[in-house]
């Protein structure tokens, strides 16, 4: 059992099932990454209920959490970094990632962007959108 499989059978979905979502209000966003099509993936999610969100593949621009990775991957490259262990880069990466966190500016903005770049994506008739 992959460690994603764990988490959605053991804490993720009965989590949403038995907390927030009790009356069954929940959904599951994915892209069709082949990790998160899994056969082992699906037959977890399917038992219980959970319906999955058609979603296009690798479509950046239509989610703001890889927007965010994608700023703080950017500040991480440009300070050119040669880190001997990865303890050290895990430090280097959570201290970008704080310092992401403490600027609500730049989520803020992704998310308002969201109406504009799904208009943008429905125009070009499903076709990346150029973000």
């Amino acid at each position: 059992m992959s460690s994603r499989t764990a988490t959605l059978s053991r804490r993720s979905t009965p989590y949403a099932l038995d907390g927030p979502f009790q009356h069954g209000l929940c959904w599951l966003q994915h892209d069709r990454s082949p990790v998160h099509t899994a056969r082992m993936a699906e037959t977890t999610l399917h038992p219980c209920g959970v319906p999955r969100l058609s979603w296009t593949p690798s479509r950046t621009d239509l989610n703001p959490m890889e927007n965010v990775w994608g700023v703080t991957y950017r500040r991480l490259v440009g300070r050119n970094l040669r880190v001997p262990k990865a303890d050290a880069l895990w430090d280097i990466i959570q201290e970008a990632w704080e310092a992401l966190s403490a600027e609500r500016e730049i989520v803020r903005a992704l998310n308002e962007s969201m109406p504009r770049r799904m208009g943008e994506r429905i125009s070009a008739e499903g076709n990346f959108a150029g973000y």
